[in-house]
């Protein structure tokens, strides 16, 4: 029994095979060329959303200025002046402090809220203080004011915090609403007020949400001294 092969079939076979090989030649171009146009329009529509975001923050970033208000003439001449910090009573983001806490610290472990809470209630605090002392410092110097914790000082400045907008890592700064008060020492009754409203100056360059909060006071400092030079110059 002998055994028979067609040789135009056999040709007509490799001439597929031929053809299927070059298909699917082409369709592996094709392919990688889609894919390759799908990465550069996926960066393309990347690179426009942020841009949007950038864009966005910047123009609501530029709030109105407020006026410091009231007689500060008494305080030429002063050699120390106190800085005070209330956050009793605050809000993030517009909802009570509580919550942002609890969102935080609800079904973790009590080493990590442990931890936690003191970054907020104590590193927090201490970092926002210092850093209005640095802003308010850096603006006043023609003043020759000491700036600090001067219980005994003549006069005190008072910054009630309102409310803290968090912000994001390289895109949108802090925003910190709060009003600033100068007052006699152990009096209630302020002789000059400044409403601020703000976004925190560069602090979405800051990386820990700490960080980014305590940038926002330095701001504030910034602000609140140069109006004050300003008007006793």
């Amino acid at each position: 029994m002998s055994t028979h092969i067609n040789v135009n079939e056999t040709a007509a076979g490799a001439g597929n095979s031929r053809a299927m090989e070059t298909r699917n030649h082409s369709n592996g171009v094709s392919l990688k060329n889609m894919r390759s146009r799908g990465s550069k329009n996926f960066f393309k529509v990347l690179f426009v959303a942020l841009l949007s975001i950038a864009t966005m923050s910047v123009s609501a970033q530029k709030a109105k200025e407020q006026k410091l208000s009231g007689d500060i003439s008494s305080l030429k001449g002063q050699k120390e002046i106190n800085i005070v910090i209330d956050f009793t009573g605050m809000t993030i983001n517009d909802q009570p402090e509580e919550s942002h806490i609890a969102f935080f610290t609800n079904d973790k472990d009590e080493e990590y809220k442990e931890r936690w809470l003191t970054e907020w209630n104590v590193e927090m605090r201490n970092d926002c203080y210092k850093k209005l002392l640095q802003g308010l410092q850096k603006s006043t110097k023609k003043l020759q004011w000491s700036i600090g914790n001067f219980p005994n000082a003549e006069n005190t400045i008072y910054v009630k915090v309102i409310d803290i907008k968090t912000g994001a890592f390289l895109m949108i700064n802090t925003k910190l609403k709060a009003d600033v008060s100068i007052s006699k020492t152990g009096e209630n009754t302020p002789f000059a007020t400044l409403p601020y409203n703000q976004y925190g100056g560069q602090s979405s360059n800051v990386a820990s949400p700490i960080g980014q909060i305590a940038s926002t006071f330095k701001w504030l400092g910034i602000y609140t001294g140069y109006r004050l030079q300003k008007k006793l110059k």
